[in-house]
């Protein structure tokens, strides 16, 4: 009956979204869209998601590629994790508490204003006051006390304490032109965005919903074959792969792993790109939650009792790793000696009985659909594979939405777990997601007060060897915690036309410049 329910809301979901979907594509190839009327230099990209931001860099990232379009930080982490230059060609630590940036001499923002140290320093004394509490990305800022220009060229960034990942966390602050941020005001500059990236906006659509960008022939990152994109959002993916298989875009992202021998039969181009995300079912220990839960053998007899290798290997087939710890092998931090948990119902048993739970417990995990490929059919395994063990879950369906406020506010109802990534994307460097495991986290959903100073300790550890050694201790500990159902890493499907010669993406979107077309 749980299944049937879920089943039933998970196809009317798919019915709506499928609908919308179908009405853009109706739209684009009754329009401009088709592939033998393509404009010479025009990139047509299929997102699932609109440009919520829109041209707003301080808020939470879309996803949708238009922040890496539009914008610049200090420096850019690569899709394996690598920090590398961007608007400062260099930087180092000139003590435990600073950090000085050297910036590039060439970059103009869109409204031909150069880019100049004191521009840096009015972004982040934005970013300190009470009038960015308000957006998330404020959050990469919290540890600098002062930002100070010393010269033209030269940023001095001084933290409250020993911050070891600074230029990481820098890599997620974009800069804006802060005379047109102070003279448009947030809402007026979500419109008329002026960054430093390569692209322009000439048209936002419906609510961000097919977006129109104009290569900028100043940037300092200068597009090399894309002179205008025009990102379609397209919810479902079986829509998006068919907009592709049609000619009506070249570039569709997020697509089912079953779509690969039909994309390779038609000759496309397909891409397989891991990212630094795992995916997890976190299990809540604090507030309103099960007991059982609260009990570190409850928590590793989940992860026992779920396959994940079948997941991987038929689900997903074969493109992703089940994972072991909340970090993946490309970043920094990562413990190569921890091995995951192996599928093994019957020791799942025993320690379900050994926690008191031999006759088993029923919890209610959230879900939210569509996240992740084939992650509706991942939940009902999870499901099927608990139940097999005397763990009886009830899936109640979020939306993304709901799933978002109830994160920030605490307000779980009787959820006692939910569906998600840990994430090391953003930062290149495991203490990302230590973060979210921590006592300290704002929306804690796991609290180990025995892990507080360890995981302090790792924050401000500026020996790279001492703190390297200090994180791998911390996944240690975590893989035996078991704070979240450890599932898979991310990897997410793209396919592309023949016309697009070369693909380039970083872990936060497309980059749209170094793309190539073949006219």
């Amino acid at each position: 009956m749980i299944r049937s329910q879920f089943m039933s809301e998970r196809t009317v979901y798919q019915f709506w979204s499928r609908i919308f979907s179908l009405a853009v594509l109706i739209t684009i190839a009754t329009g401009s869209m088709s592939m033998a009327q393509v404009e010479p230099g025009l990139l047509r990209a299929a997102s699932p998601v609109p440009a919520t931001a829109l041209g707003n860099p301080y808020v939470r990232d879309d996803g949708t590629s238009i922040r890496v379009a539009l914008f610049d930080a200090l420096t850019r982490l690569t899709r394996d994790a690598k920090l590398k230059p961007a608007l400062a060609k260099s930087w180092k630590s000139a003590g435990p508490n600073t950090w000085i940036f050297e910036l590039r001499e060439d970059v103009v923002f869109h409204n031909g204003a150069p880019l100049r140290a004191d521009d840096v320093v009015a972004n982040f004394e934005f970013l300190k006051s009470p009038d960015a509490a308000q957006f998330t990305i404020a959050r990469h800022a919290e540890t600098i006390s002062v930002a100070e220009a010393v010269n033209p060229l030269t940023v001095v960034f001084t933290t409250h304490d020993p911050d070891p990942i600074l230029p990481n966390r820098l890599a997620n602050v974009t800069i804006v032109e802060p005379r047109v941020w102070s003279e448009l005001g947030a809402d007026g500059f979500t419109q008329e965005p002026v960054g430093t990236g390569p692209f322009t906006p000439v048209d936002w659509g419906a609510a961000g919903r097919e977006v129109e960008l104009a290569a900028f022939s100043r940037s300092w990152r200068k597009s090399q074959s894309v002179e205008r994109v025009r990102i379609v959002v397209l919810p479902d993916s079986t829509t998006r792969l068919q907009a592709l298989l049609s000619g009506q875009v070249d570039i569709a992202v997020n697509l089912d792993p079953d779509a690969i021998p039909e994309l390779e039969a038609a000759g496309l181009k397909v891409l397989v790109l891991p990212a630094a995300h795992i995916v997890t079912l976190a299990l809540r220990n604090t507030g309103n939650v099960s007991d059982g839960l609260k009990n570190k053998l409850v928590r590793q007899a989940i992860n026992y009792a779920v396959n994940k290798e079948i997941m991987a290997e038929q689900l997903l087939s074969g493109h992703v790793r089940v994972v072991s710890q909340p970090a993946t092998p490309e970043v920094f931090g990562f413990n190569p000696s921890l091995e995951p948990y192996p599928y093994d119902p019957e020791k799942a048993r025993s320690l379900l009985a050994a926690a008191g739970y031999g006759d088993g417990l029923a919890l209610t995990f959230g879900v939210v659909p569509g996240q992740t490929p084939a992650d509706a059919l991942l939940f009902q395994l999870i499901q099927q594979d608990l139940a097999n063990v005397g763990i009886d879950v009830t899936l109640r369906l979020l939306s993304f939405l709901d799933l978002a406020r109830r994160i920030t506010s605490g307000e779980w109802d009787n959820i006692d777990a939910y569906s998600g990534t840990l994430s090391s994307a953003w930062f290149g460097d495991a203490g990302q997601a230590i973060d979210r495991l921590s006592c300290d986290y704002p929306a804690t959903f796991f609290c180990e007060p025995s892990m507080t100073d360890l995981i302090e300790r790792s924050e401000h550890e500026m020996d790279r060897a001492k703190r390297e050694a200090l994180l791998h201790e911390i996944m240690a500990k975590f893989h035996d915690l078991a704070p979240v159902l450890y599932l898979v890493d991310y990897s997410s499907l793209t396919a592309t036309l023949p016309r697009v010669r070369s693909y380039s993406a970083r872990a936060t979107g497309m980059e749209f410049e170094n793309i190539i077309l073949s006219e």
